[in-house]
């Protein structure tokens, strides 16, 4: 079961074999809002009819047989408008096996005060009906309430049990309470206790509440289910946990309600989880120091389970942490609210541990520990829209505790407001830990009163005694934090924690904001973690990195290994830090924190004075708007952060919900702008100022790191007309021998330069070719020789960016209009749409300028890795505009790129064996494929792109000639796609080998779009192609939230073109617009068993 995403989409054609899993809906049904008020039933009945079972014969003296009472009734109570059935206070009815059905006359209320009790011996049990007690069906609107119990007398049949005994046989038993096929249920106030198996059911029902009900039954009866939900949604009420921590089963000291190995589960209602945790509090060692410290039952656990939702529910009062996801995956948390009191210990709001990809949205958390606390072993973490406070803040770890190894990456947090907490956003591990934090990325964060905005921390220690080699400034007055809940490589241990992303929180009064804590000793690693558009109030200690992480009573030992912390990642973080220094990097000497990367950050004190930023061994770098500032950090490779690993589709294809568009042929202007959508990503202080009225004089002393190549200085002209590749080349030699250079082509220049290929093999890292006036290619045949398929060319670079705000211009139109070298010249030119050109033939423009046959890629990087492209914009490429070859770790935004809608095979962005790749906020329009994603390529995520004109965003044409085609893991979301010949779409070839999986395209706005969404398995851009039975699998294809117009005309007398499959299989959220009746159930015969062993290398 999964939760409903809406899809709007006008036309499709579809033609893969595939399978998913039932999806259902998380939203309520018109009509159903009401049932969410609160009930206003009483005991004071008024003017109701009362039906009393003592005036229909019942006994009540816990020996006579009183079923025909109760079923009487019933009958009774039912057929009646405003009836209350009553159970009277201070007596016993024992009633056996009983069936009560609807549906029932409006308004009846069960009351129930006395004791309904079972008959205690299972051979007298009725034996047409051995798995129920009391059991109700096909009703409506009725209030079961009362103070009473309905008591199961279960003992003899869990002696009966095969659990007790293996000797017995293995029988089930009834259920006390069942509501069965019922809708708008309201339950409260009732104790079930002592059920022979399951305590309450709810099947196949709707709209279910349940409030204030207790459910008991001892510790070892087998098989006794408290509240059991079968084919049921939106059941909402409140479920509490016992208050007396000496009562608590000792069998299950940590855990309330637990969930193992589950799949595919939705948990979901407007209910209530209370822990009644106030006891548990009380007894803590961190109240009362002469208390022992033990641990306490966390509220709600999911271990070991996937694909899981978790939606608006709310948790509160925990005995100790609220809500822990372990090692499971695919799990997605909305609008929950997590809440205890500030001073509650150790109730930590969301506890990650072991697990990946988690999606964690629109939450708000207030506790007395961190708002979520993320350990070791998570990965592709990604939290938005957070309230956090108060509390902790945002941590990840600590992680390296005891000399262990931990290990957490790729996780963002964007979009969040902290307030008052004692951290903001915190990464800390303890000293001698081993492992890695890397690909952090914290976004969009504001803060209010946050004690320790942001704090990096590899000197954690969470000890009431100083740690070994511990920073002193990571004490916070007397404040300490012990038993953070996961801190990595405690104990010398191993810990992993990647992938995390938490965007868009807020955090209040927290005692930490982001914080990741290691302890010193371990190893393994927290990496790709992103926190992103959080703010926060009266945080004590917004951000921390703490790798020094130590709880112990005693201090630590000093040690050399550590938890690795890298590619962390904080944005748009703001709000106010309750301590001086809002930001904390306390990172180990042996094993330093690397690639952190702050942008526009604003964190203040709380009482208005300056902020302050501390590192200790802590590299990386800060741009755009960061305060306090950030220039304590050192010089590290933070050109990249790798994205979320591979996602995990159970469904193949699916469509779900759309909203009905009539097809339209009416234009309106929608051109890009020429410069891009978003300017945050710019990088302080990248852009040269260069200008004609100075040239500055080489430095004939050594190059420094981070040294200056300004193309001016090597013979560069710029005037547009005079060659300047050769200025380019020398400045690129120099460049290259220095690290993290930069060469500079400066604005107000124009520079001619010729097919010149840049290497990075014997290069530096981290070289930065910074373009701030503009680049022009020749239009003059004799430039290109024989023909090159690129113009300007990176080959093996590390680390590289390219920046800046200015233009490479491919003046392609020469290449455009063509005929074929040594046709007549009576001869009409060919339409640029139906030529098909072999390789190596000759173009003319209509100039008759003889141009090579093969067309030049305007930019092309080839086996680089760790590359940057950002604020450029890149026009009229005689071919692709931008590829990437064989590239690993690719990032790509605020780029525009331009060519008129009829230039043929100028396709935008390119990727082929590429993987790791992040293009977002970017313009393409083109006369080909905004962006083309060919074999070989992976982990691909693509969002908050403007595509058109051209042919849409594509996979393929993969699997030419009969090769193997491997693609996987694409995500493409937040999209606008306009004026193109196609929306997204996915073509290979017949004959072909490979697979294609884990594509998700999600929030496409389509309009005025031939077809929208396409997947061809017979692609051909021939006139014919041969027939052949091997293909490319598809499989795992995702369509959500698309929607929009197309221009292709319906047949007459139809409002939509009919959708159009073949060997399709998948399934549908409806309503889908327009209906889509051609695609089947199941799965193909073909398809069941995919090899991807081709696919794997």
């Amino acid at each position: 079961m999964s939760i409903i995403v809406f899809i709007y989409f006008l036309a499709l054609l579809l033609l893969v074999c595939a399978n998913t899993s039932k999806t259902e809906s998380l939203e309520l049904e018109d009509g159903e809002l009401d049932f969410l008020a609160l009930p206003s039933w009483t005991s004071e009945f008024g003017s109701k009819v009362l039906v009393n079972v003592d005036s229909l014969g019942a006994v009540g003296d816990g020996i006579s047989d009183d079923t025909k009472a109760f079923a009487d009734a019933w009958k009774q109570a039912c057929s009646t408008e405003e009836a209350v059935l009553l159970v009277p206070p201070n007596r016993t009815y024992l009633v056996n096996a009983t069936r009560l059905k609807g549906p029932c006359a409006d308004n009846l209320i069960v009351q129930i005060d006395g004791t309904l009790k079972a008959p205690d011996e299972p051979k007298k049990w009725d034996p047409r009906n051995p798995r129920i007690w009391l059991y109700f069906n096909n009703i409506t609107g009725v209030i079961f309430q009362g103070n009473g119990v309905i008591d199961g007398s279960g003992e003899k049949w869990w002696a009966a049990s095969c659990k007790k005994n293996k000797t017995n046989p293995c029988v089930g038993a009834p259920t006390a309470l069942t509501i069965d096929q019922s809708s708008n249920i309201v339950v409260n106030g009732l104790t079930v206790k002592n059920s022979q198996q399951m305590h309450f059911t709810i099947a196949r029902s709707e709209s279910v509440r349940i409030f204030n009900v207790v459910v008991s039954a001892p510790g070892d009866s087998p098989n006794t289910d408290g509240i059991h939900l079968t084919s049921s949604k939106n059941i909402d009420g409140t479920l509490k946990a016992p208050d007396e921590p000496k009562k608590w089963d000792p069998r299950n000291p940590r855990i309330w309600l637990y969930f193992n190995n589950i799949t595919g589960v939705i948990f979901q209602g407007n209910g209530v989880i209370d822990g009644s945790g106030e006891k548990w509090w009380a007894a803590s060692c961190k109240k009362n120091k002469t208390n022992p410290c033990v641990g306490a039952p966390t509220a709600l656990t999911i271990d070991q389970s996937s694909n899981i939702v978790v939606n608006g529910l709310t948790v509160k009062n925990s005995q100790q942490m609220h809500f822990t996801i372990a090692r499971s995956e695919s799990v997605r948390i909305f609008n929950v609210v997590v809440s205890a009191p500030g001073d509650s210990p150790n109730t930590d709001g969301i506890h990650l541990t072991s697990s990946k990809n988690v999606v964690i949205q629109n939450t708000k958390i207030g506790t007395g520990d961190d708002c979520i606390s993320i350990v070791s072993g998570c990965s592709n973490i990604k939290m938005k829209g957070i309230y956090c406070g108060p509390g902790h803040g945002i941590s990840i770890g600590s992680l390296g505790n005891n000399n262990s190894t931990g290990f957490v990456s790729a996780v963002v947090l964007d979009t969040a407001f902290l307030k008052g907490t004692t951290n903001g956003l915190r990464i800390k591990t303890y000293q001698g830990g081993s492992g890695y934090v890397r690909a952090i990325r914290y976004a969009n964060i504001q803060m209010v009163d946050v004690a320790n905005p942001i704090i990096i921390d590899q000197f954690y220690c969470d000890s009431p005694k100083s740690c070994p080699n511990q920073a002193h400034d990571m004490s916070n007055g007397n404040e300490r934090f012990c038993e953070i809940i996961g801190s990595l490589g405690n104990n010398n241990s191993t810990g992993f924690v990647s992938a995390v992303v938490l965007d868009t929180a807020f955090l209040k009064g927290t005692t930490n904001g982001l914080r990741i804590k290691t302890y010193q000793g371990g190893s393994g690693y927290v990496r790709a973690i992103r926190y992103a558009n959080i703010q926060m109030v009266d945080v004590a200690n917004p951000i921390i990195i703490d790798q020094f992480y130590c709880d112990s009573p005693k201090s630590c030992p000093n040690q050399t290994s550590a938890v690795e912390i890298s590619q962390i990642m904080y944005q748009n973080i703001s709000g106010t830090s309750k301590s001086p220094k809002a930001i904390k990097f306390s990172c180990s000497d042996t094993v330093p924190c690397h690639h952190i990367v702050l942008n526009n950050i604003n964190l203040k004190r709380s009482d208005g004075k300056a902020a302050e930023t501390f590192c200790n061994s802590a590299q990386g770098f800060a741009y755009g708007n960061v305060q306090p500032s950030a220039d304590c950090l050192m010089s590290s490779n933070d050109s990249f952060i790798k994205p979320c690993e591979e996602n995990n589709f159970k469904t193949i294809i699916w469509f779900s919900s759309t909203h009905i568009c009539s097809a339209r042929r009416g234009k309106y202007n929608w051109r890009h702008s020429g410069r891009s959508v978003s300017s945050m990503y710019k990088k302080k202080g990248w852009h040269h100022r260069g200008g004609r009225h100075q040239v500055n004089v080489v430095d004939n002393s050594k190059p420094q790191v981070g040294s200056k190549f300004n193309v001016l200085n090597y013979g560069a002209k710029g005037d547009g007309k005079s060659d300047d590749t050769k200025a380019f080349q020398a400045a690129w030699a120099n460049a290259c021998k220095v690290e993290a250079s930069t060469m500079i082509v400066p604005s107000d220049y124009k520079f001619l330069v010729g097919a010149t290929s840049f290497s990075g093999s014997d290069c530096q890292k981290n070289i930065i070719f910074q373009i701030d006036g503009t680049i022009l290619a020749p239009t003059d045949s004799k430039a290109w020789g024989s023909g090159l398929d690129h113009w300007l060319e990176f080959t093996e670079v590390v680390g590289f960016t390219i920046t800046g705000k200015g233009n490479l211009d491919g003046r392609g139109s020469v290449w455009w209009t063509k005929s074929i070298y040594g046709a007549s010249n009576n001869e009409e030119l060919v339409s640029i749409n139906n030529t098909a050109m072999s390789e190596g033939q000759q173009v003319r423009n209509s100039m008759n300028t003889k141009m090579p046959g093969t067309k030049p890629m305007a930019l092309k990087i080839v086996g680089g890795s760790d590359v940057t492209v950002t604020g450029i914009t890149i026009q009229n490429s005689p071919f692709f505009h931008l590829t990437f070859d064989n590239c690993d770790g690719v990032l790509v935004y605020d780029i525009s790129i331009s060519s008129p809608g009829d230039s043929p095979n100028t396709d935008g962005i390119h990727l082929t064996s590429s993987k790791n790749v992040i293009i977002h906020h970017t313009n393409l329009a083109c006369g080909d494929d905004c962006i083309s994603i060919q074999t070989g390529c992976k982990n691909v995520l693509i969002h908050d792109v403007n595509c058109g004109p051209g042919h849409g965003i594509s996979i393929g044409s993969l699997g030419i000639d009969g090769t193997t085609a491997c693609v996987s893991n694409i995500t493409v979301k937040d999209v606008k796609i306009h004026d193109t010949m196609t929306g997204v779409r996915i073509k290979t070839w017949q004959g072909a080998a490979g697979l294609v999986r884990g594509v998700l395209f999600s929030n496409v706005q389509i309009s005025e779009v031939e077809v929208p969404i396409i997947i061809d398995q017979y692609y051909c851009d021939h006139t014919t192609c041969k027939n052949q039975s091997s293909a490319v699998s598809i499989a795992n294809i995702a369509y959500e939230n698309i929607r929009g117009t197309y221009t292709i005309q319906p047949p007459n007398g139809h409002q939509m073109s009919k959708p159009f499959c073949w060997n399709a299989y998948g399934k549908l959220n409806a309503p889908i617009v327009p209906e889509i009746d051609c695609l089947q159930e199941g799965e193909s015969s073909n398809n069941l068993d995919l090899d991807d062993s081709q696919c794997k290398a």
